[in-house]
């Protein structure tokens, strides 16, 4: 299942797979998420539990958020960090919660329910 987001103009697509989907995996190792920015895609592990998938969600849209900013992780100091999660910091709870809140979850709607309170 896929959905949609767009971030500063850039439409990304989310794409929620079984944890077995050959995207999950870079360098050779099994993530819970993984975002490619040449592709604009993130792919989030769909059988992951409420509240690690909402982790995760939140963990990739963070490098979505920087990386349609402009910014590179590895440029950003401490004080770089803070105000980058004052700008938009509101905004990645926003989008995860959106994400989670769609019907990718059906199964786990109650846990969910109580996850996001």
């Amino acid at each position: 299942m896929k959905h949609f987001i767009k971030i500063n103009g850039l439409r990304w697509t989310f794409y929620f797979v079984a944890s077995e989907d050959e995207h999950l995996y870079m360098d050779n190792q099994r993530c819970f998420g993984v975002s490619k920015f040449d592709e604009l895609s993130v792919y989030i592990n769909v059988d992951l539990e409420v509240p690690l998938l909402i982790r995760t969600l939140r963990h990739e849209l963070t490098h979505v958020y920087l990386f349609s900013y402009g910014f590179s992780g590895e440029e950003l100091s401490e004080e770089g960090i803070c105000n980058f999660v004052e700008c938009y910091g509101q905004r990645i709870m926003e989008d995860s919660q959106y994400l989670a809140s769609t019907n990718i979850l059906k199964n786990q709607e109650k846990e969910l329910k109580i996850s996001l309170n």
